[in-house]
Parts: structure tokens; C-alpha cells; sequence
């Protein structure tokens, strides 16, 4: 049978209680769908590395691909890709690094746009209506993004669900949803290596597994030359990234409810490079900047399948899926 990493004819959408637009479950265990290829596993539960011990060893991976060529670090101003940039930062020579960015990342973050950036690492313009220039940084480069890091932590789907209902029990959740979703999202919660703690923990695991294959390859359906740990790096990747998601409860990751110590370990982390008590204690997530384009944009010259060759199938720009 061929195998494929996407295939829009295959993958399901899942509009409640978040919009998930291509759903691959991971597990195989709530939705099984033999024709796609899984292209990073669940992790394990283990003893996870720290944070800091993940982070470095994502910037060494990312060296090591990179050697000579220039590493095009997509910054939104944003936690993920502000940690991205500070830990390169950390071991990068200066001049290999180019940050891709436009005016709404220097206003999610000026100050470290001034202390870090202006004047002093090349920039160049992302332009969120076109893909021209992810097309032109792999020319010569490789781009690194933070995009992983949202399934990792959870973010999508707790933007999308009321306080209330985050702070129920798994049993009180699935009282209140009808049998057939019931017995689905017993599957999935089934599947976890770990005791769900909460109905925050099973959100995060349901994105996790449900919506990490599609954030892996959404830029890759739209640059026809860009091949996942290739050219394109997702810094929060790989299996040692995947055991700290799996092996980490939700309340490590996002303690209490208050969003602005969401992502907390991270923005910790950050800490350590920029000293900035404000962002640490304050910033909040916001949502990606690729978002900004409309749907239509989005699905212009899209490919609606990915073999496993990394070969693309696409259709007329004006079909919708």
C-alpha cells in the first residue's frame, strides 16, 4: 500500500472542542488510518531531560545540519520562536544567523528586537501572504522554526476551552458528551503511557496526538522543495522533545490557570539568556503568525498529499478540503 505523511483525502478535520484542519492520530488508537505514515511517534515514559539539556541539544542538532549554510530563524516576537532565537544565539556564530521576521514581531517583543537583533544579526522580511521567502531562505539555508512546541505544551486547544471546563475530571467530561465521542476519547485517553491527570491534561494529550503530524508539515504543503529535518527544522522536535511531552504532566507545563504562566518553564529558559523579569512573569501566548494569511491564501497552490518520498500531489488552487 502507499504510504503517505498526509493525504487531505485521509485525514479528518476536528472542529469541536478545537479546529484541528487535517487530524492524524498518532496512537492509531481512536482513528486508525493505515495509508499515512506516522512520522514522529508518541514519546515514552521516562525521566525526561530538563529543559535546558533539550534545548541545547536541539541547537547542536541544528548546527550540526546546518554546517557553513545560513540558519533562517522564523522570529514572531513570540515564547517559542523567542526561545529559539535566544538559545542559537547562545552557540551560533553571529553572522550564520538570519532572523526571518516582519514589523508585528519587532511589537510583540521591541525589547529584545533592540538588544538582540537591530544592528546587529542580518534580518529579512517575512512576508505572511506569500511563501517566496521561505522558498528563497532554503536556497542557501535552512529554516528553523518553533512550531512544535505548541503540541508539545498544548496551547491551540486551551485557547479554545472555558476555564470551567478545564477544571473538570476526565469522568465528569465524558458524562457530559455523547456515547459515540465517549467511547472514542476513551480510546485515546486509553492510549496515554501515563495516568491522565485532568481534563487539562487530556486536552493536551488529545492535541499532542491528534494535531502534531499536521504542525509538523504545514509549511512543507506549501514549499514544494522543503523536506522536513532537511531544510526545515522544528526546533522542538525529535524523540528526547516527545518523551519530556509525554512523560510531563499538564501542570508542570501550564500550572494553574492563570495564561501568563503558561508555557512557564520555557519562558524560564528564555529568562536565562535575556534577564527580562517582565516577559517572563507577563508575556502571553499569542497566536501564530502564519494565521494572519486568509483561508483562501492558505490553500493557494497547497499540496493535498505528501508521499513518502516527500513528493507532492496538488489540485486546482480554487478546490477546497
Amino acid at each position: 500500500m502507499k504510504k503517505y505523511f498526509h493525504h487531505a483525502g485521509y485525514t479528518p478535520r476536528m472542529v469541536t472542542p478545537d479546529y484541528m484542519y487535517n487530524v492524524y492520530d498518532r496512537t492509531g488508537e481512536m482513528i486508525d488510518i493505515p495509508q499515512i505514515e506516522c512520522i514522529s511517534p508518541i514519546g515514552k515514559l521516562v525521566q525526561p531531560k530538563t529543559i535546558a539539556e533539550l534545548c541545547y541539544d536541539s541547537t547542536q542538532n541544528i548546527l550540526k545540519n546546518a554546517q557553513s549554510n545560513q540558519i533562517y530563524v522564523t522570529w514572531s516576537g513570540g515564547i517559542d520562536s523567542t526561545l529559539v532565537l535566544s538559545e542559537l544565539l547562545k552557540h551560533a556564530p553571529r553572522d550564520q544567523l538570519v532572523v526571518m521576521m516582519d514589523d508585528n514581531s519587532i511589537k510583540e517583543y521591541p525589547e529584545f528586537y533592540e538588544k538582540h537583533v537591530r544592528d546587529k544579526l542580518k534580518t529579512t522580511t517575512m512576508d505572511f501572504y506569500t511563501d517566496n521567502p521561505l522558498k528563497d531562505a532554503i536556497k542557501n539555508g535552512i529554516v528553523v522554526t518553533g512550531h512544535l512546541m505548541d503540541p508539545v505544551f498544548g496551547a491551540n486547544i486551551y485557547q479554545a476551552i472555558p476555564k470551567e471546563k478545564l477544571k473538570q475530571s476526565i469522568p465528569e467530561f465524558l458524562k457530559s458528551i455523547n456515547k459515540d465521542s465517549r467511547l472514542m476519547y476513551i480510546k485515546l485517553i486509553s492510549a496515554c503511557p501515563r495516568p491522565l491527570q485532568n481534563i487539562k491534561d487530556f486536552f493536551w494529550w488529545m492535541d499532542y496526538t491528534l494535531n502534531y503530524q499536521s504542525e509538523q508539515l504545514m509549511w512543507l504543503l506549501e514549499v514544494p522543495d522543503m523536506i522536513l529535518d532537511v531544510n526545515l527544522f522544528h526546533f522542538g522536535a525529535g524523540a528526547d522533545w516527545n518523551n519530556y511531552a509525554v512523560s510531563t504532566p499538564a501542570e508542570i507545563k501550564w500550572p494553574g490557570y492563570d495564561f501568563r504562566k503558561y508555557k512557564q518553564v520555557i519562558k524560564d529558559q528564555i529568562f536565562d539568556f535575556t534577564k527580562d523579569e517582565f516577559y517572563t512573569t507577563e508575556k502571553i501566548k499569542m497566536p501564530s503568525w502564519r494565521h494572519y494569511r486568509t483561508s483562501e491564501q492558505r490553500h493557494t497552490d497547497k499540496a493535498v498529499w505528501i508521499d513518502t518520498d516527500w513528493k507532492r500531489g496538488y489540485l486546482p488552487p480554487t478546490f477546497n478540503f
